[in-house]
């Protein structure tokens, strides 16, 4: 993927079970997540966005793409409350920071398009306008 570090967890038959050490955690400015054997820390100022991918989820940053073992809904509960992170559409959460385009029904970051909801577009603007 365009020359990034992108880790694949093992592969498993079925979906990863929800063990204690397979969630993600979060310490004021980081977030410890699982990949692999190990917990890695990603500060979130650096987390461009956080993509839905099969039962797991893409955490993406301008170094690298990290596989991580969880589903998109426990990064939004684990993020639930950090202003800076916004689940925006039901397959994508963003940092608010990197916002660099918003548009009718997608947002940019990183020369990426992301698609946006409907839904929360009144919101992803007032909470954006507020950083």
């Amino acid at each position: 993927m365009n020359g990034t570090n992108l880790l694949l967890p093992e592969r498993v038959s079925g979906t990863p079970a929800p063990t204690a050490e397979n969630k993600a955690r979060l310490f004021r400015d980081r977030l410890f997540v699982k990949v692999h054997d190990r917990m890695v820390r990603l500060f979130l100022h650096e987390v461009l966005w956080v993509e839905a991918y099969d039962y797991y989820s893409k955490v993406v940053t301008r170094q690298r793409e990290l596989l991580v073992t969880q589903p998109l809904k426990r990064f939004d509960e684990v993020l639930t409350g950090t202003p800076e992170m916004m689940r925006v559409h039901r397959s994508y959460m963003v940092n608010l920071m990197h916002i660099d385009e918003i548009g009718e029904a997608f947002i940019t970051i990183n020369n990426q398009p992301i698609p946006i909801s409907k839904m929360v577009k009144a919101d992803l603007l007032t909470r954006w306008q507020k950083m």
